[in-house]
């Protein structure tokens, strides 16, 4: 085994040092490279579904990885090093290495090659890219390979695929929110956001056993609240979000879809923080922008929804629990006081001396604690939403 594992490896080097001269003395043209690079890709891919694979598994996986890996250098120097090729031609290609890489792994059970997939995928945006900013064009091709990552995941139960490919999605959308993203295309950003943590909340497959049941729970955890990151940066940067409804209806609806999963799951506690993270995305909104009369309503519309949502989810659970320990999920409760507390302060910090939209704010809140300290263990609500309306 020892002469043989030193034969390969002197044989590597023999070709590397072989091709390296004959590109160095222009024997090889730039188009036979190509050729010759992707024929090794398939050798590899051939030779590692031949007797190999019945007589050494992690070899041939580890060889039909390489392969993959070899095809995808070789299409992206026939489009970026020599030009043979146009990108939409080496973005079907490698597309086409991913689908050929995806199918392997479900069929030979090798989370080697799905990694190789996985990362050649995500890598394949990078290598093709031109410099032009097409946000479209780039989240529906990775919106369609997570999807078939989270398809390869569900069929072997490899969580830390469905990991990796939340990572990588999130690192595209935190540069390209961050570093390319104007206040002309913050709806467009808001719905990206929105696409992939639905994609990564409901896709992932219940698991059957107990050993992968808490990673993907905490998978299902990030992917939820990764877009609360997102919203604070809109919130804090003014010169994108000078009114405060576009955000705020951005995360309403992530409050929303917290609150269902919490309830569909019985995670008591999730909407609680959702509801925290809605007020906090607001604090940094307010922190940032001078209240005028016309969005001193916004903010106060955002809080009588924020706890009309979580009341409406109150009731639900109440008509329907699902919590094994029949527990409810204090969300009203924080969304009502700390609605109180933020129009409270927003109040006093107003530069406007209109006071309707604030009295209207600590009424309707007022009026949802009443309602909520008639739940089971929800009787202190009656004390505190009086005291949080005479403090407004």
């Amino acid at each position: 085994r020892g002469a043989a594992v030193l034969g390969a490896a002197l044989l590597v080097l023999a070709g590397g040092y072989f091709f390296k001269y004959s590109v160095d003395h222009q024997l090889i043209s730039p188009a036979m490279r190509v050729v010759l690079g992707v024929a090794v890709g398939i050798g590899c891919l051939v030779g590692s579904e031949t007797w190999l694979r019945s007589r050494h598994a992690l070899l041939a996986n580890s060889l039909g990885g390489t392969g993959v890996a070899i095809l995808y250098l070789a299409f992206w120097a026939a489009l970026a090093r020599y030009q043979l090729i146009s990108t939409t031609v080496a973005a079907l290609l490698m597309i086409l290495v991913t689908a050929a890489a995806c199918v392997l792994c479900v069929y030979r059970r090798s989370l080697v090659l799905a990694l190789f997939a996985l990362a050649g995928g995500f890598a394949t945006p990078i290598m093709l890219s031109t410099g032009s900013d097409r946000p479209i064009a780039l989240f529906s091709y990775l919106l369609l390979l997570d999807v078939a990552l989270l398809v390869v995941a569900r069929q072997r139960g490899w969580t830390v695929l469905t990991a990796l490919s939340l990572l990588a999605s999130a690192f595209y959308q935190g540069y390209w929110i961050l570093t390319l993203m104007g206040p002309d295309r913050l709806l467009l950003g808001m719905g990206i956001a929105l696409a992939f943590a639905a994609l990564f909340v409901f896709g992932p497959r219940e698991p059957q056993g107990p050993a992968t049941a808490a990673p993907l729970w905490t998978i299902r955890i990030a992917g939820m609240f990764l877009p609360f990151l997102f919203a604070l940066y809109f919130g804090a940067r003014a010169e994108l979000t000078p009114h405060w409804y576009e955000t705020g209806a951005f995360t309403l609806l992530l409050v929303a879809g917290a609150l269902w999963v919490g309830w569909r799951q019985g995670a008591v506690g999730l909407g609680a923080g959702a509801a925290c993270a809605a007020l906090g995305v607001q604090g940094a909104w307010l922190l940032t922008h001078r209240l005028a009369a016309g969005s001193s309503w916004e903010v106060v519309g955002f809080l009588i929804l924020l706890g009309m949502l979580t009341q409406a989810a109150a009731e639900l659970q109440r008509w329907r629990p699902v919590a094994p320990t029949g527990e409810a999920d204090p969300a009203v409760a924080v969304a009502l006081l700390g609605g109180l507390i933020v129009s409270s302060l927003s109040a006093a910090s107003a530069g406007d001396g209109v006071p309707w939209p604030w009295l209207a704010c600590s009424a309707a809140l007022g009026a949802l604690g009443l309602r909520a300290g008639s739940f089971a263990g929800r009787a202190w609500l009656e004390l505190a939403a009086p005291a949080g309306v005479s403090l407004g």
